[in-house]
């Protein structure tokens, strides 16, 4: 879901018909709070995406061994830091 649709959401969910008219309508003083209430709804997804697909491109190391999937079993396996924090794992919706 974009921003927008996420602020249309929330605009709907006060009762209003969407952002758009509710700006136009001159209810400025609530625009902070649904701006405020879909940004977070917004981040929270992006973030889920974001680690979900930084989950699916972990390189994890066992011992002297690549694995590329979880490993039932691994004390002494190690996930490398940059494969998770690569910027393309970024999702923005």
């Amino acid at each position: 879901m974009t921003l927008l649709e996420h602020l249309n959401k929330v605009s709907i969910e006060l009762g209003f018909r969407d952002f758009r008219h509710l700006t136009d309508d001159g209810l400025v003083y609530v625009v902070e709070d649904i701006i405020e209430t879909a940004g977070k709804d917004y981040a929270r997804e992006c973030v889920v995406a974001s680690l979900e697909k930084a989950s699916e491109n972990a390189e994890v190391t066992f011992g002297e061994y690549e694995v590329y999937q979880t490993s039932a079993c691994a004390d002494d396996a190690e996930v490398d830091k940059q494969s998770i924090t690569d910027p393309k794992n970024i999702i923005l919706l």
